[in-house]
């Protein structure tokens, strides 16, 4: 599948599948990859596109040897998709702890 990518705000990346109409914000580092924000436009939602997305996602991540996970789903729609496909989530604490880990918090596009 193509990916387009699109330098976003604070070092982020917007994501989505070529033509697509379900768009991921993604905060991508060395070996990390945690998608912030995910949105499909009304008229397309329901169709499967952000599964697909999240699916090529991950693909990607583990490929690059990225520990791939979803910021704090706050939709019951989200929450059902990321245990559908197990797909790992984090809230705030758990970012943190991981910077400290890693000793940085910064983003890059890693394309």
């Amino acid at each position: 599948m193509t990916i387009e990518y699109r330098d976003s705000i604070f070092g982020t990346v917007d994501i989505r599948l070529k033509g697509g109409h379900c768009e991921a914000n993604c905060a991508v580092g060395k070996d990390y990859f945690t998608v912030l924000l995910i949105h499909t436009h009304e008229q397309y939602q329901g169709k499967g596109e952000a599964q697909r997305l999240l699916l090529e996602l991950r693909k990607r991540a583990e490929e690059n040897g990225q520990t791939f996970r979803v910021w704090a789903p706050l939709t019951h729609t989200m929450i059902h998709i990321c245990q559908k496909l197990d797909i790992k989530t984090c809230d705030l604490e758990g970012v943190l702890k991981d910077a400290k880990t890693n000793g940085s918090a910064t983003t890059s596009a890693g394309r």
